[in-house]
């Protein structure tokens, strides 16, 4: 590794870079006791903002959210800490791609992602977006929290085929936002509820709008809301319809996206839960038979599959 490139806390010996975004740096660390050995992924902020309070304050407010935060389908926090290099946290390592680069991976081979995997996979995200909205603190009071950043990029598919919700850089929590620099606190415009662009206070309806965002590309292999021109369609264009695209989709998925798009967020589900069990009937009611779904499950092996020259940073976590 080079002399500048984030080094590991005690007790963990850093293997190499993941990646690294406008906030942090991840690095892939190994913790060995005796014949035990585990691998992490280990958040930093970059050198230039270790000293900034705001960017610290924002750090260790993800970090005590995440904390708090403990289900399947969520990326885990196992330990946060400050030392000589600043704030840290200790996550769970996800050996695998996101979302976004296996439907790129598999658009350039010419491949559609299969109805069931992207049924199962996308059942994974409502699931753990739930656990998120439905968390709550020591204390046992609702956190109420919003994630604020739901995209491909933020979804970690492992090799085990399960996907997991990532990054909660932005995430607020009732009465616990910070104020932070217009740097750090940003999400990604093509996913944005309308109500958030029209700089309204997001709500759990306002990820479930994403969420919808994140279906359609999964299942079209094509970003939905693309720029430079994406907050303006948001905005005035009505939802598409995934028929258009999928015709294999049953009616009550094209349904569900519509409502997941509406443009007012009374009018989307209710909960994000809600949207799961959608998605586990619409699984149960396809009409999938087992050498089919044979055949589903062994297209995401081959797409998960290292190559041994490809890049690294592909099988990182997602950064802010």
């Amino acid at each position: 590794m080079s002399a500048d490139a984030p080094r590991a806390p005690a007790g963990l010996r850093a293997l190499r870079p993941l990646g690294r975004g406008g906030m942090g740096e991840v690095l892939l660390a190994l913790r060995r006791e005796g014949a035990f050995e585990r691998r992490y992924a280990v958040k930093r902020l970059r050198p230039a903002l270790r000293a900034d309070p705001a960017a610290r304050t924002a750090f260790l407010d993800e970090a005590r959210l995440a904390g708090l935060l403990y289900h399947p389908h969520l990326v885990r926090v196992f330990d946060v800490g400050e030392d000589a290099d600043g704030p840290f946290m200790v996550m769970e390592y996800v050996d695998g791609l996101s979302l976004g680069a296996l439907v790129r991976r598999a658009e350039a081979r010419g491949w559609d992602v299969p109805l069931p995997v992207g049924l199962e996979l996308l059942r994974d995200v409502a699931r753990g977006l739930a656990a998120a909205h439905e968390a709550r603190d020591v204390d046992g009071r609702p956190l109420e929290l919003v994630h604020r950043d739901l995209s491909p990029e933020n979804v970690l598919v492992g090799r085990d085929g399960v996907a997991r919700l990532a990054d909660f850089g932005i995430a607020r929590a009732l009465g616990r936002a910070t104020e932070t620099t217009r740097e750090i606190l940003k999400g990604k415009r093509g996913y944005m509820a309308p109500e958030v662009l029209r700089f309204e206070e997001p709500t759990p309806r306002s990820d479930l709008f994403a969420f919808g965002v994140v279906l359609f590309e999964t299942l079209a292999g094509r970003r939905l809301y693309p720029p430079p021109d994406g907050a303006r369609r948001i905005l005035s264009e009505p939802p598409p319809d995934l028929l258009e695209e999928r015709p294999d989709a049953p009616p009550a998925l094209v349904g569900l996206l519509f409502a997941l798009l509406a443009p007012e967020p009374g009018s989307r589900p209710e909960s994000a839960r809600a949207v799961a069990t959608a998605l586990e009937e619409a699984l149960a009611r396809a009409s999938v038979d087992e050498d089919e779904l044979t055949l589903a499950r062994d297209w995401l092996d081959a797409l998960l599959r290292r190559d041994e020259d490809e890049d690294a940073t592909l099988t990182g976590i997602p950064l802010p």
